[in-house]
């Protein structure tokens, strides 16, 4: 168990931005094929339509978490960099989904809020899992 959390570790810590942001798009296509095809079968093409504005949402907004983080990753600034992505992260999905659910209309009506939440968790998941072996190894030499 240690071994692969050292492996992960600098697996981490040898992944540049592009790399971890080329590792979510992926990450989030395959996502969104999987809630496309629930999408089209739940609702037609209106709800797959929906689905595909909610995950470009989540998708950009993961892009821009993880550049902060890559700006930020020495160890003074990793608390700084982990704080402005999960503000920027939060802030533009809900802000967007509270706009849309007080505005009403068709989006709504095919479900915003459910594929908002889908590819909101998505990103988080494998975001975190991007950001915080590199994190950790940049601040190894931190006293436990």
């Amino acid at each position: 168990m240690d071994s692969s959390l050292t492996k992960l570790k600098a697996l981490g810590a040898r992944m540049s931005w592009p790399v971890r942001a080329a590792a979510l798009m992926g990450v989030m296509v395959l996502a969104w094929i999987a809630v496309a095809a629930f999408a089209f079968w739940h609702g037609g093409s209106n709800e797959v339509l929906v689905a595909s504005f909610t995950g470009v949402i989540c998708l950009a907004v993961g892009q821009a978490a993880l550049l902060i983080a890559s700006l930020f990753n020495q160890p003074q600034n990793a608390l700084v960099g982990v704080l402005a992505g999960m503000m920027l992260r939060m802030l533009l999905p809900l802000g967007i989904c509270f706009a849309m659910i007080s505005r009403g209309g068709w989006m709504v009506e095919n479900g915003l809020t459910i594929y908002m939440v889908v590819f909101y968790l998505v990103g988080l998941a494998f975001e975190t899992l991007l950001v915080l072996p590199a994190q950790v190894s940049n601040n190894s030499g931190l006293p436990r």
